[in-house]
């Protein structure tokens, strides 16, 4: 990890101000510090050990079965394959962990239903419970009420079904939050 420099950031501002910079600005590759046999890998050595770190810090203990030293070679291909093992292996692991563990897919299928409108009863619905609340100037606008419209959209709907409902939320975003919001989508 010589060519890895670490950069100590609040994990706790996660869930509030989430953006993939955070592993991005976790670990960062040390330009200067990288051996000259290893400079066409670096980026992949770096992205090995992210996935790990990721699984990792979920409480998972991770070894690398197949790691093994790396040492100069004029054999470029020696190391290159070592170094391909590890990175396939980080990979599965951490597809692993998001598909089994976190229910990836589960998850995914329950954003099409709501950002892909694919259950639009729901839609329906909650535009129907929120439309009074939703034609208040926005200062006056409840958001708990919200909340429990929300909710109520959901157990009245097909979505009631779906496992992941309840972490659906209302968030009112703050003119500049929109175009903070409008600037990531572009």
């Amino acid at each position: 990890e010589f060519m890895v420099e670490e950069h100590e950031l609040q994990k706790e501002k996660i869930q509030e101000d989430y953006n993939d910079k955070y592993w991005d600005q976790r670990y960062t590759i040390v330009q200067q510090q990288i051996p000259s046999f290893l400079q066409k890998v670096a980026d992949k050595i770096l992205s090995t050990g992210k996935y790990l770190n990721v699984v990792r810090e979920c409480g998972h203990d991770v070894t690398c079965p197949v790691a093994k030293e790396v040492v100069y070679t004029l054999k470029e291909r020696e190391y290159v394959e070592q170094i391909e093992k590890a990175y396939n292996y980080a990979s599965k692991v951490l597809l692993d962990f998001l598909i089994d563990e976190k229910e990836l897919v589960a998850h995914l299928r329950s954003i099409k239903h709501y950002f892909l409108m694919d259950q639009g009863d729901f839609y329906v619905h909650f535009m129907d419970l929120t439309e009074e609340e939703l034609k208040k100037p926005v200062d006056d606008i409840i958001p708990t009420r919200l909340e429990a419209l929300l909710e109520l959209a959901l157990r009245m709907s097909t979505a009631n079904t779906d496992p992941f409902k309840d972490d659906l939320k209302v968030n009112s975003l703050q003119p500049e939050m929109k175009t903070r919001c409008y600037k990531d989508i572009k």
